[in-house]
């Protein structure tokens, strides 16, 4: 994201967001590449994102902040979605991972006994 919608956005979380801005405009271009972006990757097979979440978060690259803000960019995506379209995937996401975490904890705990 453009140092400009960065800045923009700080100023947007204290006092909402202003069409009239310049850093409107440079929010409204980054996030059209970032949907480009995403255009491209959704063109991939059988792409999963939580596993190359999950080896983001492993990955020695990413420092712990980055980590972080992968993840909840990643739920926040989500979120902005279900606000948009009025649906309920975070909460249907979130039971799943739920549902995952669980039976990895049984697993675990049928291995080491």
């Amino acid at each position: 994201m453009s140092h400009e919608s960065m800045e923009y956005l700080k100023g947007a979380l204290e006092g909402g967001t202003d069409e009239e801005h310049p850093g409107h405009a440079s929010l409204m271009r980054d996030v059209a590449a970032a949907f480009q972006d995403f255009a491209v990757i959704g063109k991939l097979d059988e792409l999963n994102l939580l596993a190359i979440l999950a080896s983001g978060v492993q990955s020695e690259t990413y420092n712990e902040t980055e980590t972080e803000l992968m993840l909840l960019g990643f739920f926040r995506t989500i979120r902005l979605y279900d606000e948009s379209f009025g649906t309920d995937w975070e909460d249907e996401l979130l039971d799943q991972l739920t549902r995952a975490i669980d039976q990895a904890k049984a697993n675990l705990e049928d291995e080491n006994p």
